[in-house]
């Protein structure tokens, strides 16, 4: 009898053995688990890095994509604006608006592409002067005014819408006619009419 209950009990404490062993074999890790979590976080960072660094490249690209450039003299629209780098003259003189009718269109390169702070000046009808109204935008300082009776022709063509004819015709005349008395006696130069000289008057003194 004692033997029988020592056999039954033996073979109880077996199987209760046996199940636990199974339930603990079966039981996820917690280590296994944290290592998913932390795969999976790191992942997330990952692909948020991604998408930021996407984005400030794209950024980046767009604004190397757009330029500046002054547009000045007979346009309907003097101003600065902005436009892609591939543009051309034509481009930024169509933004501004178009030629007016005073304008004079001869000696400008509509085909000219446009380049970071450039500046496009469209000359009056009256200007003689046409040969290159696009130049690039000085750094640094404007400077002091130039005198109209010591300047010489390299100096006079550093004035908006003065080049190498008109210098020269500044300087003839001050041969010929002796000094400027005054910043509007300029308007005697053949080639310079009021619109320029309105484009000038800040920037050129008599003494």
């Amino acid at each position: 009898m004692n033997q029988r209950y020592l056999l039954y009990g033996g073979s109880a404490i077996v199987v209760l053995i046996t199940l636990f062993g199974g339930v603990w074999m079966l039981k996820p890790s917690k280590d296994v688990g944290l290592d998913a979590d932390d795969e999976r976080l790191f992942a997330e960072m990952e692909n948020e890095n991604h998408e930021e660094l996407e984005k400030e490249q794209e950024d980046m690209q767009e604004e190397e994509g757009s330029i500046f450039v002054d547009v000045k003299g007979e346009v309907a629209n003097p101003g600065i604006y902005e436009l892609e780098t591939e543009k051309r003259v034509d481009d930024a003189i169509r933004m501004a608006g178009g030629i007016s009718e005073q304008g004079n269109k001869n000696g400008i390169n509509f085909a000219e592409r446009i380049q970071d702070e450039m500046v496009i000046y469209v000359p009056h009808e009256e200007e003689e002067d046409v040969d290159v109204w696009e130049t690039q935008a000085q750094e640094g300082d404007e400077g002091e005014p130039i005198n109209l009776n010591e300047a010489d022709e390299n100096t006079l063509q550093q004035l908006t819408g003065v080049g190498p004819k008109t210098a020269e015709a500044i300087v003839q005349f001050r041969e010929e006619n002796g000094h400027f008395q005054q910043p509007g006696d300029i308007q005697n130069v053949s080639g310079i009419g009021e619109k320029t000289f309105e484009q000038l008057k800040d920037d050129i003194v008599v003494k």
